[in-house]
């Protein structure tokens, strides 16, 4: 089964929008919203679980805040509920990614020292599949060549329309090979 992680997941905008809205998500919303909260439309849309880690413990809180909502308020069924856990956790320690198949990770302000230190985070999941960010990772420099994870390849970079700003870089890594 998939488990999409959203390191830096923030506040849970999705789940906040659908509130306010009053509605089922569609295709347009979703569009609407930033990339780092795909771990909502994962479990909205799909049967795939999501997990979003955020470090700052404020933000944290109003993502449990808003998902403890949406569940009652009956936005969100028991069973897309239970596929999205949020964490108040460091992206970084032991255990945070496990068993993750695709991450997305908001790191445009990351400083170069945590953006390593995820690469070796990443590096340690044999079930990694896909990863998305919207800074490049220093793969070259800091991949581990005893990688419990596939190799992963840069292969595209896409403009997404974020909240924030439009035409922001995303850019897609895949496996090249299974280890």
């Amino acid at each position: 089964a998939s488990l999409l992680v959203d390191v830096g997941s923030g506040v849970g905008k999705l789940l906040l929008a659908r509130r306010r809205g009053r509605g089922e998500p569609s295709a347009s919303l979703l569009g609407t919203l930033p990339a780092g909260k795909l771990l909502f439309a994962a479990a909205l849309l799909t049967q795939s679980r999501g997990r979003g880690v955020e470090y700052v413990e404020a933000r944290a809180a109003l993502a449990e805040r808003a998902l403890a909502a949406a569940a009652r308020d009956g936005f969100l069924t028991a069973d897309e509920a239970a596929r999205v856990e949020l964490l108040h956790a460091d992206g970084t320690a032991p255990g945070v990614l496990q068993g993750a198949t695709h991450v997305y990770m908001a790191n445009l302000c990351f400083p170069d020292e945590l953006n390593v230190a995820m690469v070796a985070a990443l590096a340690a999941l044999p079930t990694l599949r896909c990863v998305a960010t919207l800074r490049r990772l220093p793969l070259e420099e800091a991949w581990p060549d005893d990688a419990a994870a596939c190799s992963l390849a840069a292969v595209e970079e896409r403009p997404v329309g974020m909240s924030w700003a439009d035409n922001v870089g995303v850019t897609y890594y895949c496996c090249e090979k299974e280890t």
